[in-house]
């Protein structure tokens, strides 16, 4: 696929065999058009190129620093070439993608619906787990990426991107706390709570400053999918308590109402988007974590 001059690939080959006639039978041209290109050249250049011995052709200074650029040229533009095939390889492809429930809701399917118009032949293979199935199956490179909140420290994956998002207390729009700029999780104790079942991390710390001091509370209902918990929230049933990943749609709509929690003992929740750590990602699934990374680094923050 030529786009240079045919004069510098005529020199590179016969630079490598050292023989215009050699080099004239390898492309396949004659000898005395390759002889006349080399001549135009060293007229150009003002300095011969090569010194003319009885057993062949050995460069001058002159021809010796020509090479180099002429080489350069020639791998750069293979380097190119290379590049327009690596684009034409993305026009395809299967990102395989391992999540947790929370991202599921809105977050995920909308990323993959607007990385889709630009890449429409790139399809998804999307499973939702719980954290530590994300994490096995991106170790396992059964997975391409992976979302979730709070992954461990030296997980066996790699890390792209992470930001910490505020917990919130979740309800309905018509709720006494709805109108509230923050509130503290003392504060949503007199109302139904739903909180997550005690498999679940954040059980452990909504019980450490819920039961404070010496108060058991009870949930009204408990579950292990935030899911339903949402649901049970947007219905009036009482107050649960997660970030804002997940309930964009019902704040646009204003079915739910988000207000962050002040608890100056509450740590934010960290959201995270992986990948295997163990081989190299493909074309479409590199692009697809570039998407993620831009949009959780541009969108998300601990307010």
């Amino acid at each position: 696929m030529p786009l240079h001059a045919s004069v510098l690939y005529y020199f590179d080959m016969v630079v490598r065999l050292g023989s215009m006639r050699q080099a004239a039978d390898r492309l396949n041209v004659a000898s005395s058009a390759i002889n006349r290109q080399i001549i135009n050249l060293e007229n150009d250049i003002g300095s011969p190129l090569f010194e003319r011995l009885p057993r062949g052709l050995r460069l001058t200074p002159a021809g010796e620093v020509l090479i180099r650029h002429v080489r350069d040229t020639l791998r750069n533009f293979d380097s190119a070439l290379a590049d327009i095939e690596d684009l034409r390889d993305l026009r395809k492809g299967v990102v395989a993608v391992a999540a947790v429930e929370g991202v599921a809701a809105d977050f995920l399917p909308r990323e993959i619906s607007d990385f889709h118009k630009s890449y429409p032949g790139i399809s998804f293979a999307v499973s939702i787990f719980e954290s530590d199935k994300v994490l096995s199956m991106l170790r396992s490179n059964s997975a391409d990426v992976g979302l979730m909140f709070n992954p461990p420290p030296r997980s066996g994956v790699k890390m792209e991107v992470s930001v910490p998002l505020r917990i919130g207390a979740i309800m309905s729009p018509n709720h006494p706390l709805a109108k509230r700029k923050a509130v503290r999780l003392a504060e949503c104790k007199p109302y139904p709570l739903i909180l997550p079942d005690i498999t679940h991390p954040n059980r452990r710390w909504l019980n450490s400053i819920l039961n404070y001091p010496n108060r058991e509370v009870a949930p009204l209902a408990s579950s292990n999918s935030f899911q339903l918990m949402r649901a049970l929230s947007k219905y009036g049933f009482g107050i649960a308590f997660q970030t804002l990943v997940g309930i964009e749609e019902e704040i646009r709509n204003k079915d739910l109402t988000y207000v962050p929690l002040s608890d100056r003992s509450l740590k934010a929740s960290v959201l995270a988007v992986i990948s295997r750590g163990k081989s190299a990602l493909s074309g479409p699934a590199s692009l697809f974590v570039k998407a993620l990374r831009d949009k959780v680094s541009r969108s998300w923050v601990a307010t």
